[in-house]
């Protein structure tokens, strides 16, 4: 997970450039605001309709869920300059 400045071409190309591998396979939704193929090796893309929702996307849907309660749970209070440090830069900052 990265957090984005923005969801501009540029910020998301720029994650994909830096973050996915160039033999990956992606699958994403139909978003006009960026094109992966440059950066990966396949970039499938699908439309959600109410049934893919509900079955294909529903364990993102689970997985999303937890994440935002384990935060609001245990790091109520966490700082936006603290979402991309590393366990690195925790340790030594």
């Amino acid at each position: 997970m990265k957090a984005l400045d923005s969801h501009k071409t540029e910020s998301i190309e720029e994650v994909a450039a830096e973050c996915i591998g160039q033999g990956s396979i992606v699958f994403s939704d139909k978003a006009n605001t960026y094109n992966l193929s440059d950066y990966v090796e396949s970039h499938v893309t699908e439309k959600s309709s109410n049934q893919t929702t509900a079955t294909t996307l529903k364990w993102v849907h689970v997985t999303i869920a937890n994440a935002k309660r384990t935060l609001l749970g245990i790091y109520r209070i966490i700082n936006a300059k603290y979402l991309q440090l590393t366990w690195t830069n925790f340790v030594t900052n």
